[in-house]
């Protein structure tokens, strides 16, 4: 980083770059401008890569450093990654294939967020967090999402961890509130995050105040939550259509060409059996055991992943037709039929499909399938017709 003085403002710029990080106004006739330069001052000296250079000029002032929001993972999703500034620090490790299933709230103590940078940078400190949320609203990222900060002790392995610049009696700005808000949501649908799981650091038993005023209590943190973000988590993460046209070749000709999604992974798959292709609505009366019509419209409760014969056996079978893995469908809607599941067709050379269910062609798509459910560990599913 090196300084550029122009016009009594001072500009922190960024290492080989004419764009500034922050910058203060060098006022003297105002005591409080000096003091607050003299604090910033401090504490870009102090950081990692302090500046070592100092220019003049009366050019124009230099443009703003932005990074750009990370791009979206699955194109059109509801909630997408709000815009972030990426920082860095050495403070972080691997969490050792730990899924991340939960969220906690922190503030620091004080309103600069380039003091907490500073101590997230630094080394000797042994802290970071995923995320700074600033009091203007700004996202600063630390952490990727997949590697372990050092913000909450025990809970680092499984856990994000989101700061929020604040002295400790301060309550969040109207900016920083809809910045936490936004991230959240993207970070509940992300990781199929259970909003029970979003708590506060002293809320985990551990020895500190924080998150101090923003959320004194669990139960303050429980009803922001529930206001902000309730029916987020209701949000489906696996999905399954249909474009309507047959399959005219392979041993699925006859049935409906049908997509799952999981994350960004992509099954052709097929339910019902050939001749029996009649899309039914959830309140269709005719949707009656032993029909074998595809899987009805709706929403599903996705439950786990059960083995025939032992974790990652796909030597066995659960029974005629249906392999070694069952992954069973609990709709949310009234039905007739209940025997709803995903599972290889095993009888796909003579007797393709599966009534009601949602099958997989091969072992090597379904060890595909596995692989992309315990990534993503999806609670819902949505089978939309598009009719």
């Amino acid at each position: 980083m090196w300084l550029l003085n122009r016009n009594n403002v001072l500009y922190l710029m960024k290492e080989n770059s004419d764009k500034y990080l922050e910058k203060l106004t060098l006022d003297p006739q105002r005591l409080e401008d000096v003091l607050d330069a003299q604090k910033k001052l401090n504490i870009w000296m102090k950081s990692p890569g302090a500046p070592s250079t100092i220019k003049k000029s009366d050019g124009p002032e230099p443009l703003l450093h932005t990074v750009p929001p990370d791009p979206v993972k699955q194109p059109g999703t509801q909630y997408p990654k709000p815009p972030v500034i990426r920082q860095t620090t050495p403070n972080k490790s691997s969490r050792n294939g730990v899924r991340i299933r939960g969220i906690v709230m922190h503030c620091t103590t004080t309103r600069s967020d380039q003091s907490t940078i500073a101590w997230f940078e630094d080394s000797k400190s042994q802290v970071s967090a995923h995320y700074l949320i600033g009091q203007s609203g700004t996202i600063y990222q630390f952490v990727n999402d997949a590697e372990k900060a050092w913000h909450a002790q025990s809970a680092n392995g499984y856990t994000i961890g989101i700061e929020h610049s604040a002295l400790p009696g301060d309550k969040l700005t109207p900016a920083q509130e809809a910045a936490s808000v936004a991230l959240l949501k993207y970070l509940v649908q992300e990781y199929n995050i259970s909003l029970d799981q979003i708590v506060g650091h002293r809320h985990l038993g551990q020895a500190t105040s924080c998150p101090n005023a923003l959320w004194p209590t669990a139960e303050d943190l429980k009803l922001w939550v529930n206001r902000k973000l309730g029916g987020v988590a209701d949000t489906p993460t696996m999905f399954l259509s249909t474009n309507n046209k047959m399959r005219q070749v392979g041993p699925w000709a006859g049935l409906l060409e049908m997509d799952l999604r999981i994350g960004n992974e992509l099954f052709s798959v097929a339910s019902g059996a050939v001749g029996c292709q009649k899309l039914r609505l959830p309140e269709d009366p005719r949707s009656v055991p032993g029909n074998k019509e595809p899987i009805p419209q709706g929403v599903y409760k996705v439950g786990n992943i059960d083995w025939a014969n032992g974790k990652d056996n796909y030597n066995a079978s659960w029974g005629p037709g249906l392999g070694p893995v069952w992954v069973g469908l609990t709709a949310t809607f009234s039905d007739d039929r209940q025997a709803f599941g995903m599972h290889l067709d095993e009888n796909i050379n003579f007797a393709a499909g599966s009534a009601g269910c949602v099958v997989f062609p091969n072992v090597s798509e379904l060890e595909r399938f596995v692989a992309a459910m315990r990534t993503h560990d999806p609670k819902l599913m949505e089978v939309k017709w598009n009719l």
